[in-house]
């Protein structure tokens, strides 16, 4: 027959129903055996110190009420700080959320002209930036940008040069709506560093705007893939808008390696002459752009062209013209920069193209301030219609030593 073990642990102040004590008050076990299984059996009779040892556990003694208040007191003043540092944390994250900065930039100049005698020796500011831009929340942005140059008036003229607000709905896409910079001449700008020197082919030769009024697009496709994209008037920002046409332009940039850049820009639209009672004339403007970019030195290169519908039928204006430019930091601070333009503004009529040259050096004083030297000429073709004349009505070629600042 299968017995059964029964144990019971007992303290020597009385115990379980059956058991007894030893004379020194040890606890006693009292193993009862019973015809069941004796595997179970051997189990608990390896248990039973434990179940002893149970039994003699002394009782907690009562706690003390002074260190339960001490402890609550902690607990009290960690709570508080907790709750300040989680206030400062949602207070700067509500700042970060919605904040605005104001800054400036200026483009001083002193020139002489030594292409002539006597040559135009000048003081000058070419343009005055004033800038407020912000976010109005995790997705929300804006600018606005008065700007002020001479132009054609005979005094500093202040407008507006970017107005805009967007939403940033992730890192692919975010809207722009208002006055705002066009794919190409802004992003080009960043590469070449001397806007304050001289402008990029495009904007310097009056093919495209800087800023336009519109609906735009911009953010990344994939990690490497960049693009904007602009649905506007057509007019840039110094001219309002005359017709119901619209263009469109758009740029892609890939960049293949760290520093290594590589772009494609394209533009579209439409010139209306239906108050003429006539059709719809077409421009095209393109670029290809590659740029290398290190911090010690940046060297890029692009080709312009651009195609303008005749309104008297007669073949498109065809133009277009090759740029190379770059800088070289080699001392801390001081660069030396270049840049080589040539543009033909109609392809279709022979010798009427020009070379645009700069060569100088600059200096950074801080983060703020750049003063650059540089020597400044244009070559043109013999029959080309925009070739400056003298005041006896031979042509020349311009040469200038220019002296300029950049104040940001």
């Amino acid at each position: 027959m299968e017995s059964f073990v029964s144990v019971y642990a007992r303290r020597n102040r009385g115990g379980l129903p059956g058991s007894r004590r030893t004379r020194s008050g040890i606890p006693f076990l009292e193993v009862r055996v019973f015809k069941q299984a004796p595997g179970l059996a051997l189990l608990l009779l390896m248990l039973a110190p434990a179940l002893a040892a149970a039994q003699e556990a002394p009782t907690p003694a009562p706690t003390d009420t002074a260190s339960v208040e001490d402890r609550v007191e902690d607990l009290r003043q960690e709570m508080n700080a907790a709750l300040a540092d989680l206030s400062a944390r949602l207070n700067e994250a509500r700042n970060r959320q919605s904040q605005s900065s104001l800054d400036e930039a200026m483009y001083p100049r002193w020139s002489d002209d030594l292409s002539r005698t006597p040559g135009l020796n000048q003081f000058e500011v070419d343009r005055a930036y004033v800038n407020v831009r912000g976010t109005l929340n995790r997705k929300g942005v804006y600018r606005i940008t008065l700007d002020a140059d001479r132009g054609t008036s005979a005094r500093l003229v202040d407008f507006l040069k970017y107005a805009y607000g967007g939403v940033a709905f992730n890192p692919r896409v975010t809207l722009i709506l208002g006055l705002q910079s066009t794919p190409l001449i802004d992003f080009e700008e960043g590469i070449w560093k001397y806007r304050f020197v001289q402008e990029v082919l495009s904007d310097n030769e009056g093919k495209l705007t800087s800023s336009d009024l519109g609906l735009g697009a911009e953010g990344t496709l994939l990690p490497q893939l960049a693009y904007k994209v602009l649905i506007a008037n057509g007019e840039g920002y110094k001219s309002a808008e005359i017709d119901r046409a619209k263009d469109f332009d758009g740029r892609l940039t890939w960049t293949v390696l760290p520093g290594l850049r590589v772009s494609g820009y394209g533009h579209y639209g439409l010139v209306d002459t239906s108050a003429a009672r006539a059709t719809a004339l077409s421009r095209h403007r393109y670029a290809a752009l590659v740029s290398w970019e290190q911090p010690a030195y940046t060297v890029y290169a692009e080709a312009l062209g651009a195609q303008d519908e005749s309104r008297t039928g007669a073949p498109e204006v065809d133009s277009g013209g090759l740029s190379a430019g770059g800088f070289w930091e080699y001392v801390s601070d001081w660069r030396v920069f270049g840049r080589f333009d040539l543009y033909d503004p109609d392809r279709h009529l022979a010798d009427n193209a020009h070379f645009r040259g700069l060569l100088g050096v600059s200096y950074a004083w801080g983060s703020n301030i750049a003063v650059a030297l540089s020597d400044q000429w244009t070559t043109y073709g013999a029959l080309a219609p925009d070739r400056p004349t003298r005041p006896d009505k031979r042509p020349y070629n311009p040469n200038q030593i220019a002296r300029q600042v950049q104040v940001t």
